[in-house]
């Protein structure tokens, strides 16, 4: 090959290869907003127990002693409760 033709190939194949030393640039991490309300960080939910049935909408009695722990502001069902579980959480009403 002539010396203009090795001379392009090898300068375009050094665009497209990094060196090993050379800093690798990773995307952008992303915010935990899953456990702020509303995903505003900084923002804490506002918690009420409610019952299965109010928040589902079923009339089954299956779920009669289900609860939730949702967020009164935004809506998001945070824990479940129900009555196979051993331990019984405060946030439980009596």
């Amino acid at each position: 090959m002539s010396d203009w033709k090795e001379s392009s190939i090898e300068r375009r194949d050094a665009r497209h290869t990094k060196s090993s030393d050379e800093h690798k640039t990773t995307g952008r991490n992303k915010r935990n907003t899953k456990k702020w309300c509303k995903g505003k960080v900084g923002v804490e939910h506002k918690t009420e127990c409610r019952k299965y049935d109010e928040v589902k909408k079923t009339s089954s009695k299956y779920f009669k002693t289900w609860r939730l722990l949702v967020c009164t502001v935004c809506g998001k069902e945070i824990a479940t409760y129900y009555p196979t579980k051993k331990i019984k959480p405060e946030w439980v009403d009596k």
